[in-house]
């Protein structure tokens, strides 16, 4: 009940937030200027995605398989962008051929070069191409992340990419794998850090290899098994700190088009790899791929419709790295990186750190794509309101469905583990809703 008031006051405290209008003129101006800005397909999918996972919470079957509905909303989406842009490129075509009547048909033929014709037939081909390859690339690393944890509970018996990497015999191909997942996202990195960021991310990332070894997980020549590998996993803890804090020194700035959550990001994929598994590695470099994809491409237009992409693509990289709606799958070990014994509070926030890292890696991503999209002060408060609406909405939906059903066969098996998901999912996105609030409100001109 507690979860339900507390929810349902944050929602009637954010629709509060807008302006003096009415409920339906207010929801319907948000979704026209939110999503519809950005091209009525992708849009469209957005709203009706939102809406309809919200709906299938309240299937218990739904509920255990929920991973299939963010693989399959995270990879249409795609496909999706492709046709919008293929669309489009097709109808909206340089001036001299764009449609005329016959009349002025003779006209516009003979004042329009055959060259500027031809170049813009040729431009429009090496987009749609260039679009292509960005989408293939986004859906062949979905697909290897998807099959790379089996999780849920119909499908979970049957056998993984990971059940075949971490057997005793491919000790030494696993230890490749990370090795060349670790070099790729550092070289990936590289392009918007400076020279002493890239040498810190550089010693980070090998403290995370060394770690790891240490622990005998991972093959590397001349490293003994010692101390569960604590020490270099601190080395990395603080060149993760020295990374965050080297923006702000003098002399250390980035290049103009590198904004500060730019650093951020690259800070947080250090500690992401450190805290998840050494076979999970190799999602974190999936991840970064696709970010680097994304920033290249007009994926969504909108910073609105933007948010809540990258909320979905942070939903299925929860899911990708082995994470369910039980409890049973949660890596109790993320917690005590670096650590030699028990103490509650660094043990409780690692191990939500590491549970959550996908959703934070996206939303930090997304953080560093609105510098590219230039928001003004009106879409920066529109982002926090469709933030809001997609994290609250399934939640007060849910936690009335619960308590409807506090009597169901399910409740402590399915919807009450859930329900704790969905309240620190809400907790997680309300801190990173505050880094938004402070970056954008408070630094920004």
């Amino acid at each position: 009940y507690l979860i339900s008031v507390a929810s349902l006051m944050l929602v009637l405290s954010t629709i509060a937030l807008q302006a003096k209008k009415t409920m339906k003129d207010q929801v319907l101006e948000w979704m026209r200027s939110s999503f519809y800005g950005g091209g009525s397909l992708c849009g469209g999918f957005l709203i009706a995605g939102t809406l309809l996972h919200t709906v299938s919470l309240l299937s218990s079957s739904y509920v255990e398989e929920e991973h299939q509905t963010w693989y399959f909303l995270s990879t249409t989406i795609h496909i999706l962008h492709l046709m919008s842009v293929i669309l489009t490129m097709n109808t909206n075509q340089h001036p001299c051929n764009a449609s005329f009547n016959s009349s002025t048909s003779n006209h516009f033929l003979r004042s329009c070069p055959k060259s500027d014709v031809e170049s813009d037939q040729g431009s429009h081909s090496d987009k749609i191409r260039q679009e292509v390859l960005n989408t293939a690339v986004l859906l062949l690393a979905a697909r290897l992340m998807r099959s790379w944890n089996q999780t849920g509970n119909k499908w979970l018996h049957l056998p993984d990419i990971v059940d075949w990497l971490i057997l005793a015999d491919n000790r030494i191909l696993l230890s490749v794998l990370v090795a060349v997942s670790l070099l790729l996202i550092l070289v990936l990195q590289s392009r918007r850090l400076t020279w002493v960021q890239t040498i810190l991310s550089a010693t980070g990332l090998f403290c995370v290899f060394w770690s790891r070894a240490s622990t005998g997980a991972l093959f590397l020549p001349f490293v003994p098994q010692m101390d569960r590998g604590i020490l270099p996993a601190r080395l990395s803890f603080l060149c993760v700190f020295l990374v965050l804090v080297s923006q702000f020194l003098p002399g250390q700035t980035s290049r103009p088009s590198v904004g500060h959550m730019d650093i951020c990001l690259s800070a947080w994929t250090v500690l992401h790899v450190l805290l998840m598994r050494p076979h999970n590695t190799v999602l974190v470099a999936f991840m970064t791929v696709q970010q680097s994809v994304l920033c290249g491409c007009k994926l969504v237009l909108s910073p609105s419709a933007a948010a809540v992409f990258y909320v979905w693509m942070g939903r299925a990289a929860f899911f990708s790295q082995g994470n369910s709606n039980s409890i049973a799958t949660v890596d109790v070990g993320a917690g005590y990186v670096g650590q030699e014994d028990y103490n509650a509070f660094p043990v409780a926030f690692l191990l939500g750190l590491a549970t959550y890292a996908g959703p934070i890696y996206w939303f930090m991503a997304f953080l560093a794509k609105l510098n590219t999209l230039n928001p003004s002060h009106r879409d920066l408060h529109q982002v926090y309101f469709t933030v809001a609406v997609t994290c609250l909405l399934s939640m007060v939906v849910y936690a009335a469905f619960v308590v409807t059903e506090r009597y169901h066969l399910f409740v402590w098996t399915v919807f009450l583990p859930k329900l704790l998901y969905l309240g620190m999912d809400l907790v997680i996105y309300y801190l990173l809703s505050v880094i938004l609030v402070l970056k954008y409100y408070l630094w920004c001109e």
